[in-house]
This record gives C-alpha cells, structure tokens and sequence, in this order.
C-alpha cells in the first residue's frame, strides 16, 4: 500500500518568506533523490484554518519501507534539520 507523509510546518517567525520559499524547493527536490518517492507537493497555507501553520507538503512513498529510507535518507535529515531549526513541525502518515 502507498503511504501519504505528510508534514505541517509553522514558521517560528525566524525565517523569511524567502528562506521558507528556498525549504520548501528543497522538500520537493528529495523526489529526484531518495528511491521509492512517488511524488512530492510543497507549499504556503492561503487560509487560517491550519491553526498557525504556515507552509506544508505531503510526500507519497510506495510503501511502509519506502517511508523508512526516506526518514532515514541523509538527504532527508539535512533538509529535516534545516526545517526543524526555524519551524515547528508536525507529521502523520498514513496508508492508501
């Protein structure tokens, strides 16, 4: 079964809105490298509805063991810790 991870991200205020924009591009380029990516989405939250987060992205994986390469991935965990240090994250993964 596919996995959606999917990944809230509100900013801490420390970064801007080009430093966000320049995270969310990197999000997206993990596609072209870690196997097992189906397809990667990234962007800014338009509503107020998301309780304060601001910037989001859901990453389809083609399975349980896909997802555990991507978060183990050192490409991933450049661009997590990148995030990490100027953002609150939440994450929920599912299966479809």
């Amino acid at each position: 079964m596919a996995i959606q991870h999917i990944v809230w991200i509100k900013n801490r205020g420390s970064a801007g809105e080009e430093q966000m924009r320049a995270l969310l591009d990197r999000i997206k380029a993990l596609q072209k490298s870690i196997p097992g990516v189906i397809s990667i989405s990234a962007g800014r939250n338009f509503t107020d509805r998301a309780n304060g987060y601001s910037h989001g992205a859901i990453i389809t994986l083609i399975d349980r063991q896909a997802l555990q390469n991507y978060i183990e991935h050192p490409r991933h965990t450049e661009v997590a810790t990148q995030l990490g240090a100027s953002c609150d994250i939440l994450v929920l993964d599912y299966e479809v």
